[in-house]
């Protein structure tokens, strides 16, 4: 069954952004209608699939929901952003466009239910029930970046008075009604298909997007504890709601795939997908650069054969030694063997031959992870592998890397080959931040690799964009279970995702103790050592990395201050647990008077 949003060729529709100014909605080029008069020729039908369209631009935002955490730093010399250092402002140019791309949404998704009454004729039950989803999805997300923000509910064609801004328990009381009510009305049981490329959320996505409210809800409405000294609230309601919505999307399902199945090129909308969005090589709609976003620079793609990143979103030294050995995710979430060139051309040599030509091995760049020793590495040194001879096209500075222990001083050490493929320097002592400095430093994220990619430019990945799937609805229901003072549920849902990872019951945790814990992993816990909401945070890091979850994940568990303090290398100013509003918004819209604390 199809389970993936597919981006439609309809041209965006942009609207004005500030809540106080959305006239040109209708104004916007719209192929679809073929540009005639807003109320003559715009359809439930046009206007939902510009809400799907809409999703593009939110899913694929990464400053906002990855920086400033304790997963990501900017390497080889790129400055720290200002989400990095919480120097923000109000002015910020990313922010305002995030915040304007999810009212554009919200309108869209109003427009929907503007056009699609009942008494309209060819009135479409599942577009209302759609249109609901997107729209709560959307102030899901408003919120949890914004805060309280306007609430608005009904399609905006012109310009109107001020909209003020909203407390988060009303807003999160209103989605949760009416997607309790899409959920019972059973529309979205089975998938719907909107001509050829688009596809409905599942029932299991509202399911999901009901228990993140509630959970939002419990963390934002009844914890007032923060960092190290957030516990339980046994038997409360909103925590024990979210954990039984969570459950209901889960639907008894187990994490069937392996993660290296779940996330390979060849397998999207797979059947752990509840909600995704698939973008269209066909008709070249859709591409995006996630696939670019996370990992070091390895030279220019189009001479190297490597993979066009950017030295962003690199491994933070805690991502480094999140993974335990024996936990498969962290070959299938990283490129930890990056392919050399050869004279056959892209794809079938350099970094896409690990997906396109099995029989292509030569060796770029190799990197060990920190539980390899010096000894094993060198036992898999093969002179043929590593060769780099020019006469074969091949790029010629091989080097190979292995991670430092954090037990043993940290120290890495680096390879490098000569044309034969010996090793030809071996260099112990090397530290993380040398590492950091030079081009090919480190592994990138390869979850988005797009084995049909040209990389000759960013925006050349068509992989799917996952935005809800079942293994996080497990970690959503473990960390439920775990506020409402369910330890023993909580445990067995994470130990859940840790058995697909290692393949094993090997890789389960015996309670949530700090000792437990420690007798897997080796880096430093923040203030007041390890505690049971940072193992279950811990464990969505290593299922969810570069999915854009971290900072919403930090944020909502009141978690941010305490782990940038320990973990974020750039942090240079007070961390802010909510995002400015936007000053263009404050300016335009007469409603809103107050600025969110800290600017």
């Amino acid at each position: 069954m199809k389970k993936a949003l597919y981006i439609s060729a309809i041209a965006f529709m942009l609207a004005g952004g500030m809540l106080s100014s959305c006239s040109d909605f209708l104004e916007a080029d719209n192929k679809t209608t073929g540009n005639k008069e807003a109320d003559d020729a715009l359809t439930a039908t046009d206007v939902l699939y510009s809400a799907y369209n809409s999703l593009y631009s939110v899913t694929t935002e990464v400053a906002l929901n990855e920086e400033g955490t304790d997963l990501y730093i900017p390497v080889r010399g790129r400055t720290a952003s200002a989400f990095d250092q919480y120097t923000l402002n109000a002015e910020n140019a990313d922010v305002y466009s995030y915040w304007k791309n999810l009212y554009t949404m919200v309108n869209f998704a109003n427009g929907v239910l503007y056009y699609n009454t009942e008494s309209s004729s060819g009135y479409n039950a599942k577009y209302s029930a759609e249109a609901k989803f997107i729209r709560c999805y959307g102030f899901y997300l408003l919120t949890q970046q914004f805060g309280s923000v306007p609430y608005v509910t009904e399609y905006v064609d012109e310009a109107k008075p001020g909209y003020p801004r909203v407390d988060v328990s009303t807003i999160y009381d209103g989605c949760i009604a009416e997607l309790t009510e899409v959920y019972n009305s059973n529309v979205l049981a089975t998938v719907a298909t909107r001509g050829a490329n688009v596809a409905s959320p599942t029932n299991e996505a509202v399911a999901l997007l009901i228990s993140k409210f509630y959970l939002a809800k419990g963390w934002d409405v009844d914890v007032t504890a923060t960092g190290k000294d957030v516990a339980p609230i046994s038997g409360n309601e909103n925590f024990t709601n979210a954990a039984e919505w969570a459950e209901k999307a889960i639907n008894s399902k187990e994490l069937s795939l392996t993660f290296a199945e779940k996330w390979s090129p060849f397998k999207d909308n797979n059947v752990e997908s509840f909600w995704a969005i698939q973008p269209d090589r066909t008709n070249s709609v859709g591409a995006h650069s996630l696939q670019n976003d996370y990992g070091n620079y390895y030279g220019e793609c189009t001479a190297t054969g490597y993979k066009n990143v950017g030295s962003t979103h690199a491994q933070s030294q805690k991502s480094l030694y999140l993974f335990a050995k024996g936990d498969e995710r962290y070959e299938a979430t990283f490129a930890t063997t990056i392919l050399n060139k050869g004279n056959d051309g892209w794809g079938v040599t350099g970094y896409y031959a690990m997906y396109n030509n099995k029989n292509w091995k030569k060796v770029g760049y190799r990197y060990f992870p920190y539980y390899v020793t010096e000894a094993e590495a060198e036992a898999t040194f093969d002179a043929d592998l590593y060769s780099s001879s020019a006469a074969d096209g091949n790029n010629e500075n091989v080097q190979a890397f292995i991670l430092g222990n954090p037990q043993g001083g940290a120290a890495c050490t680096a390879y490098t080959f000569d044309a034969n493929g010996a090793v030809s320097t071996k260099t112990s002592g090397k530290s993380y931040s040398d590492l950091n400095i030079q081009v090919a430093g480190g592994v990138c994220v390869k979850k988005f690799d797009d084995a049909a990619s040209s990389m000759v430019t960013r925006n050349d990945c068509y992989r799917a964009i996952n935005i809800f799937d079942l293994s996080d609805a497990y970690l959503t229901a473990a960390e439920a279970y775990y506020m409402a003072g369910e330890e023993a549920e909580a445990l067995a849902k994470v130990n859940a995702v840790r058995e697909r990872a290692y393949g094993s019951q090997d890789g389960n945790l015996a309670d949530f103790s700090e000792a437990s814990y420690k007798s897997f992993y080796i880096y430093d816990a923040p203030e007041g050592g390890f505690k049971a909401i940072d193992i279950i945070l811990d464990e969505r890091a290593r299922e969810l990395y570069a999915e854009r979850t971290r900072w919403i994940d930090l944020r909502r568990t009141k978690q941010l201050a305490r782990y940038n303090a320990a973990y974020n290398p750039n942090l240079v100013s007070t961390v802010k647990t909510l995002r400015p509003i936007p000053a263009n918004e404050i300016s335009a819209n007469s409603s809103i008077s107050d600025q969110n604390a800290g600017y």
